[in-house]
This record gives C-alpha cells, sequence and structure tokens, in this order.
C-alpha cells in the first residue's frame, strides 16, 4: 500500500532531527586467563538415497558435482527421502567462512557428512566436540543442513502430537518398531543444548524443513528439503528431560541460553537451489552472504537476523527464516560475544614489500571491496590506506593514499606487520542491482502472430483454460521458449520437451489427463523487439544486467498477443519466476491454501504492465532495479549498531507486525514506530535525520517519514531525561482495489510491500531520490529529470541513493559511515 492507502499519519514531519545517543560498551575482560576456544560441529547429508556407488565431495576438494536426476529410494513403497544437492556445499561454504573470517581453526572445525552422518555418530560428535573436548567459556557452533521431517508422539507435549527431527543417513521408514527410528528427535537434541550451554555458549543453526520448532522443505526451481513424515508409529514417549514438560522448545531454549536460527517455520518446507553454479540451501548461503560484511562480528543477532530476513527475500526464497534466543542472547552477537556500538571493522597488515605494496589479512570473506579506506593513528598523525583492487576471499592488496608517490611509499615503510588499520571508507560492490533474462529469438512478429493460431486452438480444446496473466489466475501448466525449444512445465515441476515448433498437437499430446488443464503459453520476443531493448553493459541502461540463463534471472520476459482490440498486437511484461509457483500444486482446489501459506511473498512487484514498446520495457526494467536497490540496500559497516531506534509496525493489539504475524487484511489499520535499544538510550546523544519510505507491490515508493509538503516541522530536542522508548510516526490503513469493502476513501494495492528507514548524521539534500514510480502504472519515466538527478548529487550518501534509481552503474561507490538503512517487510490480503 502507499500513501493512496493511507488514512492518516498521526504525526508528518518533514525534518525527522532526533537526538539519539548512548555510552560506550567496552567489553568486559574476562577473570580467566585462557582464551575462550571457537568450537564448531558442521553436520551436511546429499546421499540420503544411500547409493554406494555416490562421491561425496570432501571439503578440501575443489571438485563440483553436477546434479543428476533424483530417486525416492525407501525401505517401504511411497516412503523414503531424495538425495539433496546443497548440505556439504553448505557446511564446505560455513567452513571456509568461520576459519578465514570468525578466528575458528581448523582443528576445531569438524564436520560429519553424507555416510558418516549416521543417529549415533551426529549425537556422539557433539557430545565429544562440544561437551566433552570444550573448557568453560568457549564459543560453540552446531549447524545442520539436511532433510528435516516429523514423527508421531502422542505423549511429546506438542499440539499436534508431531515431533520435529533431523533425518540422519540411516534413517528408516516406516518405522515398526522403536529400534527402527533413526531420526534425531528436537528434544532429544535440545537435552544436549543445555548440557552444553551450561558450560559454553552455544549458537545452532538449522537448514532443514520444519526446522522453526527445531529453532530444509510451480515453475521455481527450488528443492524440497523435506520427505515423507511417520504418522503411523507412535514414540509414546514424554520429552528426555523433566524440565521440557509443559513449556515450549522455544522457551527451553531461551531459558537454557541458546541461540537457534532455523530455515523454515515449523509448518514451512525449507528449499535448496542453484547459486551461481553451486547448489545451497537458501537459508545458508543467505546467512553466509550476511556473515559476510564487515560489520557482522559486531553486529547483535536481533540486527543480523533482520539483515537475513531481506537477504533471503531478495533471493525469493519461499520460506522464512525463524530466530530462539532471550532477549539478553539476542542483544549480543551470533556468537553470544558482546556488542559495542561504536567499534567499526578492522584488518591487520600481513606484510609491506619493499614497493610498498601492502597484503591486509581481510578481504571478500570480511565484505572488503576495491576503494574501501582503512587509518590508523600514530603519534597524532593519520595513515591512510586504500584497497587497490578487487581482493580475494582473505586478502587484499592495498597502498599508502597520499598526494606525492615519493610520500607514500615513505610512508609505507612506516607500517608493519600487525599493524591494526580501522575502516573509514565502505565501498558497496559493484554490478547491476537486478538480472533479466529473455531466450534467443528467432521468431519474426509475423511468425508469432501466427503461432497465437496454435495456442487459440489449445483453449477449444476439452479440460484446457487458457490464461493471459499467471499472476491473475493461477496456472497449473507454463509452455515457454528456451532459446531452441519449447518447454512445457507440469504440475510439480516436471518439464518436458515440446520440440523447435509449437502446435497445439504436439502440445496436447503431452498434457496429463484428469482435472483442469489452466495453460499459460509464454511468446519469446520477437526479433525485431529484441534488437530495440537496451540493456547490460555498454549501454545507458546498465543498472540492469543480462542473466546468463533464466534460472540466475531476478525477472522473465514474458510476451502474449492481445487481440482485444481488433487485430493482433504482441506485447510484454517482466514476471517474477516465483510468481507462477501455483503450478507446483496445481491439484489443490481453487488454490486456496496455496495463496495462503506456499506463494513467495516477494518485496519485488509480481510483473510489470503488458507494454509493446522497447522503451517502456526498459524504463520498467529500470524501475524494478530501483525497488531491488532498495530491498538489497546495506548500511554502511560499523554504524548499524550506533543508532538506538528501529523501525516497527505494530497492528491494532499493539503486536509487532514480524515473520508470520506481518499479513493484515483490508481494512486493518496498522501503526509505524521507532522503537529503541535501551541498552543505547543513554548520553552522550547523537544527531540523526530520519527518514521513512514505502514501496508497494505496484513498485511505488513513497516518503512517509518527514512529508515533503510539510518542510518546517520538526521534532522538539530530546533531552536526555526524557528520550521515549518509542516515538510514534502515524497510522496507516490497509486500502485495497475496492474501497468500499476496506472502508477506504480511494483504491489501494494488496500484496507484499517494503518500509525501509533511512539514518543519517547529515540532512539529504534531495528527499526525492526516495520516491519514485511503479511499474503498473503508464506513467512513462523522465529520463532527463533521472539524468539530472544523477549529474546533480551533492553528497557521497545522495549520489548512491540516486545511484539506484539511475539508468547507469558506474562500479562502486564510496561512501563515508554516516548512516544505517533498514527494511520491514508487510503483507496484505483481501478481507476474508
Amino acid at each position: 500500500m502507499s500513501p493512496r492507502k493511507v488514512v492518516g499519519l498521526l504525526v508528518i514531519i518533514s525534518f525527522a532531527l532526533i537526538y539519539i545517543g548512548h555510552e560506550r560498551i567496552t567489553p568486559v575482560s574476562s577473570a580467566q586467563a585462557r582464551k575462550p576456544v571457537r568450537r564448531a560441529l558442521l553436520v551436511g547429508i546429499d546421499n540420503y538415497e544411500r547409493d554406494p556407488d555416490f562421491q561425496s565431495v570432501k571439503c578440501q576438494e575443489t571438485v563440483v558435482r553436477k546434479p543428476t536426476p533424483r530417486k525416492r529410494t525407501s525401505t517401504s513403497k511411497g516412503a523414503g527421502f531424495v538425495r539433496l544437492e546443497g548440505p556439504v556445499d553448505d557446511v564446505c561454504s560455513l567452513r571456509e567462512l568461520l576459519i578465514s573470517a570468525y578466528g575458528f581453526k581448523s582443528d576445531n572445525v569438524h564436520v560429519v557428512q553424507d555416510k558418516d552422518a549416521t543417529h549415533d555418530s551426529i549425537l556422539a560428535a557433539f557430545k565429544r566436540y562440544l561437551i566433552d573436548e570444550a573448557q568453560p567459556g568457549d564459543i560453540c557452533l552446531f549447524f545442520y543442513s539436511g532433510h528435516g521431517s516429523q514423527v508421531k508422539n502422542t505423549r511429546g507435549g506438542e499440539a499436534d502430537q508431531l515431533d520435529e527431527t533431523l533425518v540422519p543417513y540411516d534413517w528408516n521408514r516406516p518405522i515398526l518398531k522403536r529400534e527402527d527410528a533413526k531420526d534425531i528427535r528436537d528434544k532429544e537434541i535440545f537435552k544436549l543444548f543445555k548440557e552444553a550451554a551450561a558450560k559454553v555458549t552455544l549458537t545452532a543453526l538449522f537448514d532443514s524443513c520444519h526446522s522453526g520448532d527445531i529453532a530444509r522443505g510451480g515453475v521455481s526451481d527450488e528443492r524440497s528439503k523435506t520427505g515423507d513424515s511417520e504418522t503411523k508409529f507412535d514414540f509414546q514417549e514424554p520429552p528426555p528431560d523433566d524440565a521440557q514438560a509443559g513449556v515450549s522448545d522455544d522457551k527451553y531454549l531461551e531459558d537454557n541460553g541458546v541461540l537457534a536460527l532455523s530455515a523454515a517455520r515449523d509448518f514451512e518446507e525449507a528449499k535448496e537451489k542453484e547459486y551461481n553454479g553451486q547448489w545451497h540451501g537458501n537459508f545458508t548461503y543467505s546467512l553466509i552472504e550476511v556473515l559476510q560484511s564487515p560489520n557482522a562480528r559486531n553486529l547483535s543477532a536481533a540486527q543480523l537476523f533482520d539483515k537475513l530476513v531481506v537477504q533471503m527475500k531478495s533471493h525469493k526464497a519461499s520460506h522464512e527464516p525463524v530466530m530462539v534466543g532471550s532477549l539478553e542472547r539476542r542483544q549480543k552477537t551470533l556468537f553470544g560475544e558482546p556488542v559495542d556500538p561504536e567499534r567499526r571493522p578492522e584488518v591487520n597488515v600481513e606484510n609491506v614489500d619493499a614497493s610498498g605494496k601492502i597484503t591486509l589479512q581481510g578481504g571478500l570473506a570480511l565484505g572488503f571491496h576495491q576503494h574501501c579506506e582503512f587509518v590508523r593513528k600514530v603519534g597524532g598523525r593519520e595513515i591512510r590506506i586504500r584497497i587497490t583492487e578487487e581482493p580475494d576471499y582473505v586478502h587484499s592488496p592495498a597502498e599508502v593514499v597520499a598526494s606525492d608517490p615519493a610520500e607514500a611509499k615513505k610512508i609505507s615503510q612506516t607500517i608493519k606487520a600487525n599493524d591494526t588499520f580501522t575502516l573509514d571508507k565502505w565501498a558497496t560492490a559493484g554490478g547491476p542491482n537486478l538480472n533479466v533474462w529473455m531466450p534467443n529469438t528467432k521468431f519474426t512478429e509475423v511468425q508469432l502472430k501466427a503461432l497465437d493460431e496454435e495456442i487459440q486452438k489449445l483453449g477449444k480444446a476439452p479440460g484446457v483454460v487458457l490464461i493471459s496473466d499467471p499472476t491473475v489466475q493461477l496456472a497449473t501448466h507454463y509452455c515457454f521458449f528456451d532459446g531452441q525449444n519449447w518447454i512445457l512445465k507440469l504440475p510439480g515441476s516436471e518439464s518436458l520437451t515440446v520440440g523447435p515448433t509449437l502446435t497445439a498437437t504436439a502440445v496436447l499430446n503431452l498434457l496429463k489427463s484428469g482435472g483442469e488443464t489452466r495453460l499459460f503459453v509464454s511468446l519469446p520476443p520477437s526479433t525485431e523487439m529484441a534488437g530495440k531493448i537496451k540493456l547490460g553493459p555498454n549501454t545507458q541502461n546498465s543498472a540492469v544486467g543480462w542473466a546468463k540463463s533464466s534460472k540466475d534471472a531476478d525477472y522473465l520476459l514474458v510476451g502474449r498477443v492481445n487481440s482485444n482490440l481488433g487485430g493482433r498486437t504482441l506485447e510484454y511484461a517482466w514476471l517474477l519466476p516465483e510468481a507462477t509457483t501455483g503450478v507446483a500444486r496445481a491439484n489443490d482446489p481453487d488454490n486456496a491454501s496455496l495463496r495462503r501459506t506456499n506463494v513467495p511473498v516477494s518485496p519485488l512487484p509480481p510483473i510489470t504492465d503488458w507494454k509493446s514498446d522497447p522503451k517502456e520495457l526498459e524504463g520498467f526494467a529500470l524501475r524494478l532495479s530501483k525497488i531491488a536497490g532498495w530491498v538489497k540496500l546495506d548500511s554502511p559497516q560499523g554504524t548499524g549498531g550506533r543508532f538506538a531506534y528501529q523501525l516497527v509496525l505494530k497492528n491494532s493489539k499493539n503486536q509487532p507486525l514480524t515473520g508470520s504475524n506481518a499479513t493484515l487484511s483490508e481494512g486493518d489499520i496498522f501503526s509505524i514506530y521507532l522503537v529503541a535499544d535501551e541498552s543505547l538510550l543513554q548520553a552522550p546523544i547523537e544527531q540523526r535525520h530520519v527518514y521513512v519510505l514505502t514501496i508497494d507491490q505496484f513498485g511505488r515508493s513513497d516518503l512517509l517519514y518527514p512529508n515533503l509538503r510539510n518542510p518546517d516541522t520538526q521534532l522538539p530536542d530530546l533531552r536526555a531525561s526524557t528520550i521515549p522508548k518509542e516515538i510514534p510516526l502515524g497510522q496507516v490503513k490497509v486500502c485495497g482495489p475496492d474501497p468500499k469493502k476496506s472502508g477506504c476513501r480511494n483504491p489501494g494495492v494488496l500484496g507484499a510491500e517494503t518500509y525501509v528507514m533511512l539514518t543519517t548524521t547529515d540532512p539529504l539534500s534531495d528527499p526525492s531520490v526516495l520516491q519514485g514510480d511503479g511499474v503498473r502504472t503508464p506513467q512513462e519515466i523522465d529520463a532527463e529529470k533521472q539524468s539530472k538527478g544523477a549529474r546533480g548529487a551533492e553528497s557521497a550518501l545522495t549520489n548512491l541513493l540516486t545511484g539506484i534509481g539511475s539508468t547507469a552503474r558506474s562500479g562502486e561507490t564510496v561512501v563515508p559511515l554516516n548512516w544505517s538503512v533498514q527494511q520491514v517487510f508487510l503483507n496484505s490480503v483481501p478481507k476474508p
């Protein structure tokens, strides 16, 4: 919803100058002389089919396994678990990051995978490495990537009488007697968590289906990490720890000081898919990206989790992560260490050669990029160094910043190994905000219009209904051209090849009988159209890139013939791939439950308007790029923990709208607040300017706070003795397409929406950069205005924000460390 749905903001202020601050938090030094040891146990299982010829990749190897057809191996017909592609790669990637960026020694990072990851060996490894060998105060991590499932247990204390489980290599289905049971039940491993947490700081990460209760499971290319639940055999066993009786799993973990992050809620399936040629769980891949940012080591777990939600949504994951932990634990880092809100990322010097070239002990694993600048104060003077080229994973080449090369070399000779430099200027990574895809085309406009005759024949066939827009009506089958052949996707994501020529007969021969077929046929661009769409490198629209394949694309170009106006007109739109996820659950009557729980709620618009003009399609791609840029925008490193307030949306019951609770119906009213971390509400006070904008499902971005029409209003000064814990910014009413139904004066837009809070020590010279048109309106992009805005930026921050919406992408942008950004997501649905 945009301001067109706003009934009234209680506080509309043009310029929010908020005085907020904190005392410097100095980590408490340990009373023990011994430094805590960092220990990790990483479990990953690919070979669930227990194929004796399966080649399990070791973390030290560079072998890349190509995905092969999977079969459901079972101990009984119809029950079992298919092989996965990503868990071992998840484990190896996380292992590398822990060692290169988080201070874990390789000897203390233990990997258990595939045939070694049996029920007994997983529990034994946990007991040995994270309990018996650990010393008081050690920092321990448990990570599991593999299938998750459920088993029946009428005495387990769960309302649904199902225990969530981790599925080991030696799983059994069906379970006929207690000895057959090999699943590791949630309460079984939680008891070990309690034992470990009594002496160490424990963090647990689960990339598996139904993992929300244990703190992997269309057209979508995601693969589920779940298999058959065991609902016939009843364990009839009480929780193994008396303290688990009568309390939720969340409370049990919180009371024992455990922090747990999970890939999916208990009713969801976690998924894996291909990322840059390698398979990973959506959760793990996104988490590693977040952990690679320079300030991740000094973010609270709560802040890191917020970034994880944003990252998973940017990858269009169809499931949401879950975090369990006490308030005290959430306010510490992922590994339970105190957060210093003023600490900036640091890097140590590895060596300096005779020419003055500096090698730093930190690279991409720490989130550093070319042009990052660091400073070190020595004897009252400041030495500044800059990364000279894109780093590798663990090292960065750098040089002294000085106007005179001779002076720079002289200064470099005063720098020694292990000298520590502090990040002072942050460089964002280059590359486009958005990647799109269209197939190589060989059809002229005349040929494509002729193909429409075959498509219309399909619509006349018994049991076949043609769908003109898969985001308006849920399709069960999807037909498209991949550059060589026409492909037909069936329910369950099975793909069949129609052939290089599209005929009604060929498609009908592949359609499976039974039930109604709702078919969407996407036409490729004509040769005339394809040559006129100018996007990507070496064009003025380099903010948008071309994906190598449809799997790598944020949006696909889809086409159809419109015959409503008399003749046949080809028109096209940019389609979000997962907007057609309905293909996966085509046999669900009316797809009602699919719409409620299984369709991914992406912050990006599902589709643009249909257009015939290539310039309009270019314009839509640029607007989508702007929206994606806002969704992915991350705070500069070293400032995320310094601002005391977070943006919070609350429902009419004053409950925060987060996770599964972040869905409202049209007509509902919610409030916008700034809510403080009370530990940071102490003097001295720091000035911050606050801006809040919203991006709706049509792609419109509007500035809610401050309102540009009231330039002279500002909040009163907030003295240290009167700093509020919450600052209300206003109320918003959810308005749908029918104003009468939602009780609104004007129609609104339902669906996913992103709220963004931007804070900065310096005011934006041009707040209009925060507003923009959508992709579902007939308005055209004002290229002249857009270009003018990009040239006229008056600050590095304004330049960065303007660049999000500009036509060109000019590599990395260097910005100061004096601002932060936060995204909050909301979903709105029709009134029941």
